[in-house]
């Protein structure tokens, strides 16, 4: 008897939708799944599915207790992690982000890891202005706290938030 195995990787960096299947031809019904994988994972089943990354191993046995050798293990992998640069305007004094109370400043992104390719940038604040939706690099924000989230082409996301800083008003 031999075996083929099928599955999808894990799609987020940290998830656990990743599957695997085992065909086997040969051997006498009902055959018995015996799975294996990472942080104790087991399983009984042809198809497992909600798996992590890592390496599975399945030992198939059939009714009259023979065993499927030769039975490779299968590893999973997963993306790896966004990675968010984010470099807020300096100020000319002080250690602020913005020059003066009232002013605007700027926010730089860069990002890296998931799936490669093109990521989207979102925005958010609770008490700055100025967020033009969904570009990359704001360049003319009001002194707040800065949320992004960047997601890749399988929707995996991450956030980091920033604050940008001004001196208090000249009174």
């Amino acid at each position: 008897s031999h075996s083929d195995h099928g599955g999808t990787n894990v799609s987020c960096n940290g998830g656990d939708d990743g599957t695997l299947s085992i065909t086997v031809t040969g051997g006498t019904a009902p055959l018995i799944y015996t799975w294996s994988g990472p942080d104790g994972y087991t399983g009984t089943t042809q198809t497992i599915t909600g798996l992590k990354a890592g390496t599975y191993t399945c030992i198939v046995s059939d009714q009259n207790g023979c065993l499927l050798l030769n039975n490779p293990p299968v590893t999973l992998s997963e993306p790896t992690a966004i990675q968010i640069s984010a470099i807020p305007s300096p100020s000319l004094f002080g250690g602020y982000n913005i020059n003066c109370d009232g002013g605007i400043g700027s926010i730089l992104v860069s990002a890296s890891g998931g799936t490669g390719g093109t990521f989207t940038y979102a925005w958010s604040t609770s008490d700055g202005s100025g967020i033009v939706p969904g570009q990359k690099d704001q360049l003319a924000l009001t002194e707040g706290s800065y949320v992004i989230t960047v997601s890749d082409s399988n929707s995996c996301e991450t956030e980091h938030t920033i604050p940008l800083t001004a001196p208090d008003p000249i009174t």
